[in-house]
């Protein structure tokens, strides 16, 4: 699990921004001499020589780190982000997926077995640096891939981990910030269960009341969850069979054999979304995230349905999707991301306290995002969505 990134010499502490430019850490970065302390923990590490890149992603602190014995990615949360016990969660089942394909790699153990440390009131972790090459180290999420063939590759390696993933019992993950759920989507009434999630986030639910949230909720969400009621794609069955998910599928969180085209995924890295849900919602999650290029500088958002098509057939070659489950992953693409803009939404505004950012969460993520399928271009998307959904591709 590592992250080429911004050179570590670099004054500033630069992350990617929600409009898709540079912004300033939220987060201190790391320094040599904490490093070093964390490090002691663990067996065979040495001493830091080097912090040889710090990663762009803004809700924690991470860095890739040289030391005398060997190469380290390590990651810093602020404990109202992640507990250890919660971060405990997402590591087991990364042990599991390690334990059962090359892939991904297990979280360091420090010398008392512990794989979450806390420290001067962070909580903390290590992993061996993952094989292969950071060709999307600056990419953003919500950005296309490089060309077709890594799309396609992108798709291979989701079915790999798919496979890795079944018969990883686990319970759905606590609740906390920062974390892809599913809730609202297989819900038999999605204005209720829309309730029930804010009652548990007091705090997000009084500031969305002030904005008439639910009336935004009844236009943007609902009428997709209809849709996907009449298609009987909510009953139990196949199309939804629970199933532990990576959550956050896109080429930054991808290692890579090469920079050519031919380039397949080494590892899969950063499961801090991870949590249960259903393989349907983990690819429609892997096309929200990189076939609609939403942070176009033209501002004109389209979809590669080139990139959407090879994606699905790289899937395809590792698991064989059932009618249900493209019908599944079609109707749920244009609300695939509200659960992770909702609790992006109480990130910005209980842990940070910034409100300018959670209103850009609640209105250009959650809202626009699902606006934008009624756009000519969302439809043109769903309208090929819908015929492969079919077989007819």
């Amino acid at each position: 699990m590592t992250r080429q990134a911004t050179n570590a010499r670099d004054s500033a502490h630069r992350v990617h921004g929600l409009d898709g430019s540079w912004a300033d850490g939220d987060w201190p970065a790391w320094t040599s001499e904490e490093v070093d302390d964390l490090l002691r923990n663990y067996d065979g590490m040495g001493r830091v020589v080097e912090i040889t890149a710090v990663s762009p992603r803004p809700f924690s602190a991470a860095a890739s780190v040289r030391t005398t014995e060997a190469r380290v990615f390590v990651k810093r949360h602020s404990r109202s982000v992640r507990q250890a016990a919660w971060l405990a969660e997402e590591h087991r089942f990364a042990e599991w997926l390690a334990s059962r394909t090359p892939l991904v790699m297990a979280p360091l153990q420090t010398r008392s077995g512990q794989t979450a440390v806390e420290r001067a009131g962070w909580v903390c972790e290590a992993f061996s640096i993952a094989p292969g090459r950071d060709l999307y180290a600056q990419a953003m999420s919500w950005t296309p891939y490089l060309c077709v063939e890594h799309a396609r590759a992108a798709g291979i390696a989701l079915g790999q981990l798919h496979l890795a993933a079944r018969e990883f019992a686990a319970p759905v993950r606590s609740l906390a910030p920062l974390v892809t759920s599913f809730s609202l989507i297989p819900a038999g009434n999605p204005t209720a269960a829309f309730r029930a999630y804010l009652a548990s986030r007091p705090g997000l639910a009084q500031w969305l009341s002030a904005r008439n949230a639910e009336a935004d909720f009844a236009r943007c969400f609902v009428p997709h969850h209809e849709h996907m009621q009449r298609q009987g794609l909510l009953t139990a069955g196949q199309a939804l069979q629970p199933l532990w998910t990576q959550n956050d599928w896109h080429g930054s969180n991808l290692m890579w054999s090469g920079e050519g085209v031919d380039a397949r995924v080494t590892s899969v890295i950063d499961f801090g979304l991870a949590d249960q849900t259903c393989a349907a919602h983990d690819v429609a999650t892997a096309l929200e995230r990189s076939v609609v290029d939403w942070l176009s500088l033209s501002g004109r958002v389209q979809a590669n349905l080139e990139q959407a098509a090879a994606l699905l057939a790289g899937y395809e070659e590792v698991v064989l999707l059932t009618m249900q489950e493209r019908k599944a992953i079609a109707a749920m693409l244009p609300v695939v991301h509200c659960e992770f803009a909702l609790s992006e939404t109480e990130y910005f505004l209980t842990v940070l306290g910034d409100e300018a950012r959670a209103q850009l969460a609640w209105q250009q993520y959650f809202v626009g995002h699902c606006q934008w399928f009624d756009t000519a271009e969302g439809r043109r998307l769903m309208d090929w969505m819908q015929t492969w959904a079919e077989g007819e591709r």
